[in-house]
């Protein structure tokens, strides 16, 4: 398990700035997942890597 620290929920906070103006939030649940894992230097691996492919400065594996 992962600690949501302070910096999760800034970086939380920048990627939804960032995909907003955009169109392309993804899902609230998402964001925290993408936020939760950049904040601790991971990848995410998904079978949804077109929806966490549009956030910005870490990387996604598909599975």
């Amino acid at each position: 398990m992962l600690e949501i620290t302070r910096e999760t929920g800034w970086i939380d906070g920048a990627v939804y700035r960032d995909l907003a103006p955009r169109g392309e939030l993804i899902g609230t649940n998402d964001l925290w997942i993408a936020a939760a894992a950049m904040t601790h230097g991971l990848p995410v691996a998904t079978g949804n890597a077109r929806e966490f492919g549009r956030v910005r400065g870490f990387t996604v594996v598909q599975v």
